[in-house]
């Protein structure tokens, strides 16, 4: 076994180790792209429903395949609305983010406390809340939504929500984000809402990027917007 590096090196690629499962069936986001103008949320939460195949003509004019039909594999997502169920506020300082302030509605659902313990409704007083949180906004401020998912309206045998963060665009002044975030509280939001250049029934190839972040199906996806 003498030399084995060298004339036997390592198979695979380092860079997806440890090939083992996913810790947690939702992922985190890292990075939100914001290039959006409009106010709204910069992400979605769909599961996996399954996978199929489409034939679709290839339009980059670089590709050797340019004006041909090709196959290709695709996901099948099922995306029931998001509840918003809160508003949480990150400020930055020189140790990083850290949270400033969060406001929850009045109104879950039977299926929250699955998932969250709910807030002392008694001493929950929302306007007080909402006066402190908008006090501490500045400059670096950050505003996400606090969503919850609804697994119930899919065909997957769980009740059991998810509860996630969606960022606001950062396009405006962050002052102007709190008020009109508070109007949807315990309001649900949809795919074709929240994504208007996103159609459902349409073929999108790069426009979107879909990640899963577990190899079974019925896996919590997150929706990003990707590069075109």
């Amino acid at each position: 076994m003498a030399h084995r590096k060298k004339h036997a090196p390592r198979h695979g690629s380092l860079a997806f180790l440890p090939r083992k499962r996913a810790a947690m069936i939702k992922g985190r986001v890292r990075h939100w792209l914001d290039n959006s103008e409009e106010m709204n949320f910069l992400g979605f939460a769909g599961f996996k429903a399954g996978m199929t195949h489409i034939i679709y003509i290839e339009d980059q004019p670089n590709s050797p395949y340019y004006g041909k039909e090709l196959m290709k594999p695709v996901t099948v997502l099922e995306v029931p609305p998001l509840i918003l169920i809160g508003v949480r506020v990150y400020n930055e300082d020189e140790y990083g983010k850290y949270v400033a302030g969060e406001i929850f509605t009045n109104e879950f659902n039977n299926y929250t406390t699955r998932k969250i313990s709910l807030p002392n409704f008694e001493n929950y007083n929302i306007k007080d809340l909402r006066k402190k949180t908008k006090d501490k906004l500045n400059n670096t401020s950050e505003v996400r939504g606090i969503f919850q998912t609804q697994p119930y309206k899919t065909s997957l045998p769980r009740k059991k929500p998810d509860i996630i963060e969606i960022k606001v665009n950062s396009s405006k002044s962050p002052d102007s984000f709190l008020p009109f975030r508070m109007l949807l509280l315990s309001g649900t939001m949809t795919l074709k809402s929240s994504f208007l250049c996103l159609s459902i029934r349409s073929t999108v190839r790069t426009m979107w990027e879909f990640r899963s972040f577990s190899p079974q199906g019925g896996s919590l996806m997150e929706l990003t917007r990707g590069f075109a």
